[in-house]
């Protein structure tokens, strides 16, 4: 049986961060405008939330957001959406045992 595999390509690429990504990226709404979004954190600590459609800070936000000196980040940014409230927000675990 053959399988159809299609055709992919890259829809965009940019350099956000001089120190490399902890892990995969969240896609998802961070900002409530109904579009995607993809969220990304490097292992130092920098936050960083960029459209999805073409790479872009959006410029209501004020990313990129820094955890904290001396930080060390090994996990990928987790969405959380609070029942109350109709931003989804996004949580970071770190090494330090905090979140």
């Amino acid at each position: 049986m053959r399988r159809c595999i299609p055709e992919l390509r890259v829809a965009w690429s940019r350099e956000l961060s001089s120190s490399p990504f902890a892990a995969v990226p969240l896609v998802a709404d961070v900002d409530a405008d109904s579009q995607l979004d993809v969220a990304v954190v490097s292992f130092t600590g920098d936050v960083h939330v960029v459209r999805g459609a073409d790479s872009r800070y959006d410029g209501q936000t004020r990313w990129p957001v820094r955890l904290g000196d001396d930080v060390s980040v090994h996990s990928s940014p987790l969405q959380v959406a609070c029942v109350f409230d109709v931003h989804v927000r996004v949580m970071q675990t770190l090494q330090q045992s905090a979140i």
